[in-house]
């Protein structure tokens, strides 16, 4: 599954895939964030808020589906 979300500001594309693995399931969550407004003075800083927004949605996941993180 694909979401798109736009504003005018960012796009953000969300693919969300599941498989099956053994008894349980892979599911894999990839985020492309596109920057449309900001100069790119601003892009650092926002490319590492980006990422740690990543990083605490796959640590929800985590514990939400009560599973590991594997390392892509």
């Amino acid at each position: 599954m694909t979401a798109v979300a736009q504003n005018a500001f960012i796009t953000s594309e969300d693919t969300v895939t599941v498989e099956a693995d053994g008894k349980g399931s892979i599911v894999t969550y990839d985020a492309e964030l596109k920057l449309e407004g900001p100069p790119r003075s601003v892009r650092p800083a926002a490319r590492l808020t980006f990422n740690q927004i990543g990083d605490r949605t796959a640590a929800g996941l985590v514990e939400t589906l009560a599973g590991e993180r594997v390392a892509a």
